[in-house]
């Protein structure tokens, strides 16, 4: 009798690599602060004295990228954005589709947020998918001010692992010669947490 025949498919090859990737250079805080009345709590502010005076010099929440926010198709997601920095600001929704009040284009769709103010937003994302959110100011995006917005269908899709891997770009890195960052970070660590076998265990006659 021959030994059993294993095959190889694309979704098993996908699935083992993620498997294999474990909890791939998670930030730091995956999730923003939520205020007494259901709203995210999103704090724009410098980086502090932790960080690399080569690097990016901006933070939500001091994480890089930002918090993680996920809501569900067609479910109000409430973000109050607080201005710490010394500077107008405010938070464009990169590719949602959302009312103009709401898009975060200063001086288009809204006053900037002024330094110590606050503005709420409030929308209902009409389509699932993995956006991002950014400073409507450019400099801004490139100093840290982005993060990822999951809008997931109304009903969980079955998955072993949900991964988020935000990726820079190479200016965001204090080594311009280094690879761009993956969630903040230049040397991500992957740790295998299981074997994953697919394919089938008939055996063929010998």
């Amino acid at each position: 009798m021959r030994p059993q025949a294993r095959r190889l498919t694309r979704r098993c090859f996908l699935a083992g690599a993620a498997a294999a990737v474990g909890d791939f250079c998670t930030p730091p805080h995956s999730r923003a602060q939520t205020a007494s009345d259901a709203f995210h709590v999103l704090r724009a502010h410098p980086a502090g004295a932790g960080a690399s005076g080569a690097g990016p010099a901006l933070r939500y929440d001091g994480s890089l990228p930002g918090p993680t926010l996920r809501v569900k198709r067609g479910e109000e997601l409430r973000v109050r954005l607080v201005n710490a920095l010394a500077e107008p600001t405010g938070i464009h929704w990169h590719g949602v589709r959302l009312p103009n009040a709401m898009d975060g284009a200063p001086p288009l769709t809204q006053p900037a947020v002024e330094p110590g103010a606050s503005f709420d937003y409030r929308f209902r994302p009409p389509d699932a998918g993995t956006f991002w959110y950014h400073a409507s100011i450019a400099d801004q995006v490139d100093q840290g001010l982005h993060g990822a917005l999951i809008v997931e269908e109304a009903q969980s899709v079955e998955v072993d692992r949900d991964l988020v891997l935000v990726i820079g770009t190479a200016g965001d890195a204090a080594d311009a010669r280094a690879m761009a960052p993956v969630n903040g970070s230049l040397r991500p660590n992957a740790s295998a947490t299981r074997a994953l076998r697919c394919g089938s265990k008939a055996s063929r006659p010998g």
